[in-house]
């Protein structure tokens, strides 16, 4: 014969039930807490990816910028080089003078320094001002190091894009967590309620560990160290007299 359920059973199947809610309404809260602050950190990581792939695109303008005008100072210099070997060439000292004058600052220097390895006269000399080994291609220090900044920046946004889609795929699985816990309430069953608080838990514990391993933005988002300092602003002109 079935044992008719008595007093005890209905206080213990009650008493489940209220644990089973406490523990849904703490897991709910929480996961509400954590799953905002997951959105946070996600649009914050967000952020940072824009402003490193704007840096790396800014970066690399600068390159193409600073090659592009020392091609401009290199064809300037080769011309004034070619200019003053035809006027050596033909015995007019007077032009040659006038263009060996009028080299480039940034040029004249090394100009000078071919000079004094008497190229007309010694062969082993080196043939032009560009072949000496101090020589510099105009630009190219600095194309270089805006192409090496460009990949910096470009590799720390890839790095934060990957951040911000670790959180936002940790928010997705606390916001399950929540789905469960709530949709557990619903129920009048003790054993579902308690399939879904369980599942609702174990959830929230797996979100949980996916925030403790994703870096925070706390002391890595910073647009000064990002941008450098600003530039700094012109003196007022001068009052005329």
């Amino acid at each position: 014969m079935a044992r008719r359920p008595d007093a005890n059973d209905n206080a213990e199947t009650s008493a489940g039930a209220r644990l089973v809610e406490t523990v849904t309404a703490v897991v709910l809260s929480v996961a509400g807490l954590m799953a905002s602050w997951a959105s946070h950190q996600g649009a914050i990581w967000n952020g940072m990816q824009s402003v490193h792939f704007g840096r790396a695109n800014f970066e690399r303008g600068a390159a193409s910028r600073a090659r592009f005008e020392g091609d401009m100072v290199r064809s300037v210099q080769i011309d004034l080089f070619s200019d003053w070997i035809e006027a050596k060439s033909r015995g007019n000292d007077a032009l040659a003078q006038f263009y060996r004058t009028r080299m480039p600052a940034n040029f004249h220097d090394q100009f000078e320094a071919w000079l004094a390895t008497r190229p007309l006269d010694d062969p082993k000399a080196p043939p032009t001002p560009f072949a000496m080994t101090g020589y510099r291609t105009p630009g190219f220090e600095e194309a270089e190091r805006a192409e090496k900044e460009a990949e910096t920046q470009f590799a720390l946004g890839e790095a934060a894009s990957r951040t911000s889609y670790a959180y936002n795929r940790a928010g997705v699985v606390l916001a399950t967590a929540m789905f469960f816990g709530g949709i557990g309430q619903v129920f009048r069953q003790t054993s579902v309620r308690f399939t879904l608080a369980a599942v609702s838990i174990v959830t929230w514990l797996i979100g949980l560990q996916m925030l403790l391993t994703i870096p925070t933005s706390t002391d890595a988002f910073s647009l000064k160290a990002i941008l450098g300092p600003p530039p700094a602003s012109a003196p007022p002109p001068a009052p005329p007299p």
